[in-house]
């Protein structure tokens, strides 16, 4: 529960700048997720730890009005951002709900596709997570898993990690959740330790360009 209510909090705070210029990436893989998993118009989907709608928005774009999206997320505050980017693009598909991914409630095989961007490494347990979202994927549908790889938004991260731990070293640490699963094996491993079915894995290379170092 600490942990979640961390998460929360820290997003919630975020949820300002959560769509500021430097923070493309967000929506580039998100849409990028969606490109690879090819959703057919009409499809019922499922995106958890949505955020402000980086993956959810495309996912509607790509289902239409025959389909519907659920995109669920901790941070209210984000989901406030996505429901007025759906209401401006006219996504009368795309729903936004507050919601715990681990306990969402939904029958087993009741989404065509199931995605999580950037959020399966917030639950310690994520070979249950992956069980859990692959329970609601129906026969013959996806499942998309989006994490971070080995150089995190290097060297960003660590010039800025480096000035926390001499600032203020009781908020330093060395270790993220994504650390688990930087790599395709890893990945690999979690995907079908947790049940799913035909994987497959792909690393993918990306640079944020910045206009200025602050």
């Amino acid at each position: 529960a600490a942990v979640k209510l961390k998460a929360e909090k820290a997003y919630n705070a975020a949820a300002e700048l959560f769509d500021a210029a430097p923070l493309a990436f967000w929506n580039r893989h998100g849409r990028r997720t969606i490109e690879r998993m090819g959703l057919r118009r009409g499809a019922y989907v499922l995106d958890v730890c949505c955020g402000t709608g980086a993956s959810a928005l495309p996912a509607a774009q790509a289902v239409g009005p025959e389909g519907k999206v659920i995109a669920v997320d901790l941070a209210g505050e984000l989901l406030k951002l996505g429901q007025a980017k759906a209401q401006a693009a006219g996504l009368q598909s795309l729903e936004f709900h507050r919601g715990d991914m681990t306990s969402l409630g939904f029958p087993d095989h009741h989404f065509d596709a199931v995605l999580c961007v950037f959020g399966i490494f917030f639950v310690p347990d994520m070979e249950t997570q992956v069980a859990e979202l692959w329970r609601m994927v129906r026969p013959g549908g996806r499942l998309a898993i989006t994490t971070w790889g080995k150089r995190f938004w290097s060297p960003a991260y660590e010039l800025w990690l480096e000035v926390v731990r001499r600032r203020r070293p009781d908020l330093h640490t060395a270790f993220n959740p994504w650390d688990r699963i930087t790599t395709t094996d890893a990945v690999c491993r979690l995907l079908r330790n947790g049940g799913a079915q035909n994987v497959e894995v792909d690393a993918v290379d990306d640079c944020q360009t910045l206009r200025a170092p602050e």
